[in-house]
């Protein structure tokens, strides 16, 4: 119950404009569902953390965020999902193209 209470405030941050909260909601609401290996739900958590970071101009965190989410949708066999995670992390056309580090997954952030 705690954990979809805290995906439903996630979603309803990233929404409203409030993506640092969604981010932190998503994250609680993902350990939670993670500790009763609800498996249907925590693919979706960090499909939709990935579009939070991306509001933040994170393109990192967002990328390792679909990553995680890409994994499970198809350790789950959902090809649909996982198809719609591909293109988000593809660097020519997917959110933070042409941003640096948008193409090298492994690389951090720029500190500026």
């Amino acid at each position: 119950m705690a954990g979809r209470a805290r995906r439903h405030l996630a979603y309803l941050s990233h929404r409203t404009g409030h993506h640092h909260q969604a981010v932190e909601h998503y994250r609680q609401a993902l350990t939670l569902f993670q500790g009763i290996r609800h498996t249907n739900i925590t693919a979706r958590i960090p499909d939709r953390l990935g579009h939070c970071h991306t509001a933040l101009g994170q393109h990192h965190q967002a990328r390792t965020a679909w990553t995680e989410a890409l994994t499970l949708y198809l350790d789950h066999g959902r090809h649909d999902e996982a198809e719609q995670v591909r293109h988000l992390l593809d660097p020519t056309t997917g959110p933070g193209a042409g941003e640096p580090g948008a193409a090298a997954p492994d690389a951090e952030e720029p500190t500026t």
